[in-house]
């Protein structure tokens, strides 16, 4: 398997790169590194390199997140023909690929090589593929919302990417059926507020079948005298939908999962479970 290493948001550490790096090939697994992991590349040059990778490798696994991939969607004529791997501010490529219903994964990346075991889970995801009715792997406790059980799509994201990038994909692709999967990071318990309430102004947001929190890292406390529980659960009951709290697709020195976006899964909020309705075909090369 040949896997493309590509930054198209920040750029790792050179210790980062080098690590992660050797840490594939020590699992057999072939690397094509773009210049944009050495390198300052401007944003027409990143999106070319994407292409590049997706004519070359099995699959394109960006380095790191950071801020930047939003910037490529007006570059992008075309999607990607191979899964594109991230999570973060790669979302915005994540989304790019489900409004075309091409290939996408939300993943560890290569900054993540010794966190817990998530590139092992990624690598043998693309090696042998997940099953119909396979449990996702959570490793943490969750929290029930509102009890239920839903089957969607499953739409991993970034709350703030989401909502940066969202008119560009179109409402009615991304909440249509989906079970929307949504963590973010150093963000506030009131920007995360605003975020949510945002949400539920769109019109196309009730078509959503069930929410999961993956997590929020290093938030911020509020201004408010409530915390980030308190918006989460003030969410739920307006959504009135499945919906818990703790599921490994998250920042920090974590397990993280790895789901294909767009996977059909089923949710069982009172329980914290996720199940695979579709397969998932291990890629070529593998």
């Amino acid at each position: 398997m040949i896997l493309g290493i590509t930054s198209p948001a920040s750029q790792n550490t050179k210790e980062e790169l080098k690590n992660g790096v050797e840490y594939l090939k020590e699992k057999g697994i072939k690397v094509v590194i773009g210049k944009s992991c050495y390198r300052y590349l401007s944003t027409k040059e990143r999106a070319e390199e994407l292409y590049e990778l997706d004519d070359l490798c099995d699959a394109i696994l960006c380095s790191r997140g950071g801020c930047g991939s939003f910037n490529l969607l007006e570059y992008l004529d075309r999607p990607f023909r191979k899964n594109i791997i991230g999570y973060s501010d790669i979302t915005a490529l994540l989304l790019f690929q489900l409004k075309h219903d091409a290939k996408a994964i939300h993943g560890p990346m290569l900054l993540d090589y010794k966190k817990s075991g998530s590139l092992d889970n990624l690598i043998d995801v693309l090696e042998n593929g997940i099953k119909k009715g396979q449990t996702f792997e959570s490793r943490m406790n969750s929290i029930c919302l509102i009890k239920g059980n839903a089957e969607g799509k499953a739409v991993p994201v970034n709350l703030s990417l989401l909502m940066t990038v969202k008119d560009n994909i179109t409402h009615e692709k991304i909440f249509r059926d989906s079970i929307l999967i949504i963590e973010d990071v150093e963000e506030s318990v009131c920007s995360i507020e605003r975020y949510l309430w945002q949400l539920t102004s769109i019109k196309e947001f009730n078509m959503v079948r069930g929410v999961i929190f993956g997590g929020f890292t290093k938030t911020q406390e509020s201004s408010n005298p409530y915390g980030l529980m308190d918006v989460l659960k003030n969410f739920a009951s307006r959504l009135n939908k499945p919906c818990f709290l703790g599921f490994p697709t998250y920042h920090g020195k974590f397990y993280k999962t790895s789901i294909p976006v767009g996977m059909r899964i089923h949710m069982d909020s009172e329980n914290g479970i996720v199940k695979s309705i579709d397969s998932f075909e291990k890629i070529s090369g593998s």
